[in-house]
């Protein structure tokens, strides 16, 4: 009876079918989706309901049901496909490709039956058939990457071979899909798998004097996938890339205005493939790519200069940005485009080949930032260009031998000063801090910056003058040059002095935490850091630095930010007290109670959580007696403080939607819970959190930090080791069913779509794995 009844109910849905056939228009699509609830509806009751005969009947009904729904749309798939030829009008063509799309976008099974019945191929046919119809062509494309994603395109390049349209639709819709891919956060085409092949298919299209939008699109396909990639730029030029390239520009000179597209994109693609990789710019110079940029720059206007410009520097280093404002000096924005150009070149790793015009470059820049101050022009880009070299010179030439280099000097302690624009003065102090801070010798000489800083840090803001994020930044600048000049000490006086003003004391919070930072990789064991970064770290200034962070914290305990800077300024001072030195209680006290007051905070508490790990990591990196007494009394001071409850509720409120933004801080709070509640915790959040991968990930990390730097928690518990082998051994093993039952799922698609290997691992699960198996390793040799 239970049988018949869900029969009839199927019979029914499908003779609602039957009964529609004659509405057309919106009606139709009203009573469709009307129809689909129906069908949804029955097929969740068939997967809830419990009791038999029932579950069994209904299960079958609905079985019959969706296969005479999937029959019929497969048999409306293949009818498209079939009917997929030059014989009907390219827009009857278009609707057809529009709808096999939005099939195979919404359906797994649709995209298998589309692919499994050699759609690629079919969809280029009818490309290679309309090369008229743009709009198809797209439509054409999209449908081949909804059947193989990245994969498609460089299938596609191949099938439509000698329709130069139909690449041309595939050059840019790989663009697109980069930019757009660039828009949510991700990385781009540059990280495809099929990267090097798409190269390599794109050059073999890119044809000098084929059609402008093949051209182009190509030009700027190839950027998308060579930018940050040394080693496919030199497969590019390894294939004649770089000839193609400059052939692209000549051409586009020689068409004159319709050939500025041509020379700005393909001026656009030469930095990609020089960054980073000096035998191909040594390359493109060998092939005369210096002249063809200058002529193609020199006959275009606007925002191509910059390009050239850009171009050209990375091609032929400052000195030839350097030569063609010389002698392109009357055309319009030339001189502003080579300062703004050489200001970002001379701030980045200086190819060998240009060392030796370091010289001749300081002197030019020198002249052309006393000639931009005199007229009041460009004064910010001349002075950062000319900071940028100076940066490289100062670390080999002693102050008053070399008088172009005392001058330059001299110009930026000047642009410090309090009458000058925020612009001018940021680019001066800039190039103050990174000459102080990589010269030792120099450093002296700058002291007579520090009255302009001091000045231009107690200077009220001028209204309009820069928004408050600016404001804000430079204030930040300003107090690092001066940490950089006159030492640590000098910026906690300041803040001693102006203990009120929340601005500044995050500004100088976050110097202090900049000039730390700088120091991290190499902290001091003990005593003065003579001769590193322009800071004294002896124990009588760390524990001021200390003390005032403290009172500043304890002040402003509604600024987020501060706090943040705070916490992580008392981490790192902490690292730099001696090893025998006990925990400041004041800085410990301070950062708990930041804590508490924030725990819903997130910045703060990931502050807090950094700040509360560097106290209880060895200082140095090293185990001593002393030190492993002094983090037992660290430990004891957290758990008297009763600690652990905070950092539980923490951990608990964000484990079920933590992702990699939030390892860091899982990791750090693990680690405190780990060494002030024990190991059990790290165990039973690892348990639970079968469904993170963050978590689990984070919670091996830190198993295996505590396990490697104590070993004697493992001695304390003789059954730890055994507790811990069998709670990391279910993670590995639910791991792999997790990967198994992924790929089973999407598997077909997976093999059929992409011809990647069934049953490869994510990226996450190889993490969790490898982590797991180096866990493992070392419990078993506790």
């Amino acid at each position: 009876c239970c049988f018949q009844t869900c029969l009839i109910v199927s019979r029914s849905v499908m003779g609602v079918v039957e009964q529609t056939n004659h509405i057309v228009g919106e009606d139709w699509a009203a009573a469709a989706a009307d129809i689909l609830g129906a069908a949804g509806a029955l097929a969740e009751c068939s997967a809830q309901l419990e009791h038999e005969p029932l579950k069994a009947a209904v299960g079958t009904a609905t079985q019959e049901l969706f296969s005479h729904i999937e029959g019929q749309c497969r048999c409306f798939v293949s009818m498209l496909l079939r009917s997929l030829d030059a014989s009907d009008a390219h827009d009857i063509v278009y609707d057809k490709l529009w709808t096999l799309r939005a099939m195979c976008h919404r359906s797994e099974v649709a995209r298998r039956w589309v692919f499994e019945a050699e759609g690629l191929s079919m969809v280029a046919k009818v490309m290679i058939a309309f090369p008229q119809h743009p709009s198809l062509l797209q439509e054409g494309v999209w449908l081949a990457f909804s059947l193989a994603d990245t994969n498609a395109f460089a299938k596609m390049f191949r099938l439509v071979e000698g329709c130069q349209l139909s690449q041309a639709a595939i050059a840019w819709a790989i663009v697109d899909l980069a930019r757009r891919q660039r828009d949510k956060g991700l990385v781009g085409a540059s990280e495809w798998a099929e990267a090097d092949e798409l190269v390599v298919c794109i050059l073999e299209a890119l044809n000098p004097q084929g059609p402008p939008d093949l051209v182009w699109g190509c030009l700027s396909a190839l950027r998308e996938l060579i930018d940050g990639h040394s080693d496919r730029a030199m497969l590019f030029v390894s294939k004649g890339g770089a000839e193609v390239v400059l052939r692209v520009l000549k051409n586009g000179q020689e068409a004159g205005r319709d050939g500025s597209s041509l020379m700005l994109a393909g001026m656009q693609l030469i930095p990609s493939l020089v960054q980073g990789n000096a035998a191909v710019a040594q390359t493109l110079r060998s092939m005369g790519a210096l002249e063809v940029l200058v002529a193609c720059g020199l006959s275009l206007k606007g925002k191509a200069t910059d390009t050239m410009m850009w171009a050209l520097g990375q091609v032929g280093g400052i000195l030839a940005v350097l030569q063609v404002m010389s002698t392109a000096s009357s055309e319009p924005g030339a001189l502003e485009s080579g300062l703004e150009t050489i200001a970002r070149l001379a701030w980045k790793p200086l190819e060998e080949a240009f060392q030796s015009h370091l010289l001749q470059v300081a002197e030019a820049l020198l002249n052309l930032a006393q000639q931009a101050f005199c007229s009041d022009t460009s004064a910010a880009p001349s002075l950062q260009a000319l900071g940028g070299v100076l940066n490289m010179l100062t670390p080999y030439i002693e102050p008053g031998k070399w008088q172009v280099l005392d001058e330059g000097v001299s110009m930026l302690i000047d642009a410090s000063g309090p009458n000058h624009t925020v612009s001018v003065v940021s680019a001066a102090v800039s190039s103050l801090g990174h000459i102080a801070a990589h010269s030792k010798m120099w450093r002296e000489p700058l002291s007579r910056a520090v009255q302009n800083i001091r000045q231009r840090i107690h200077r009220a803001p001028v209204p309009g003058e820069a928004d408050a994020a600016t404001s804000a930044m430079h204030q930040r600048e300003l107090f690092w040059t001066y940490s950089m000049i006159a030492g640590v000490p000098s910026v906690l006086e300041e803040m001693r002095s102006q203990i009120s003003s929340s601005e500044h004391q995050e500004a100088a919070l976050a110097a202090i935490v900049d000039t730390l930072e700088a120091n991290e990789d190499e902290p001091a064991s003990c005593g003065r850091d003579e001769g590193r970064v322009g800071i004294d770290l002896s124990p009588e200034v760390v524990n001021e630095a200390l003390a005032t962070i403290s009172l500043s914290m304890r002040t402003h305990v509604l600024n987020a930010d501060l706090l943040w800077f705070g916490c992580r300024a008392m981490g790192l001072l902490h690292q730099h007290m001696p090893p025998t030195s006990p925990l400041s209680v004041e800085a410990l006290d301070v950062v708990l109670a930041t804590l508490k007051q924030h725990p819903d905070q997130y910045q703060v508490r990931r502050g807090a959580a950094a700040a509360l790990r560097c106290f209880l990591e060895p200082r140095g990196g090293r185990c001593t007696a002393i030190t492993m007494e002094l983090l037992s009394s660290a430990v004891e001071a957290l758990r008297a403080r009763q600690l652990a409850s905070t950092l539980r509720r923490i951990v608990e409120s964000v484990w079920q939607t933590a992702n990699d933004l939030d390892r860091e801080m899982l990791e750090d709070i693990m680690y405190i819970l780990g060494l002030v509640d024990g190991l059990d915790i790290i165990l039973k959040v690892m348990a639970n959190s079968r469904t993170n991968a963050t978590v689990r990930s984070a919670s091996l990390a830190t198993l295996f930090e505590l396990v490697r730097t104590f070993p004697e928690i493992l001695a304390r518990q003789p059954s730890l080791p055994c507790e811990i082998r069998a709670a990391v051994q279910t993670v590995a093993l639910e791991t792999r069913e997790s990967d198994v039952h992924a790929t089973t799922t999407t598997g077909i698609t997976r093999i059929a779509l992409t011809g990647r290997a069934c049953g490869e691992e994510s990226q996450t699960s190889a993490e969790i794995l490898r982590r797991a198996e180096l866990l493992l390793g070392m419990v078993g040799t506790a």
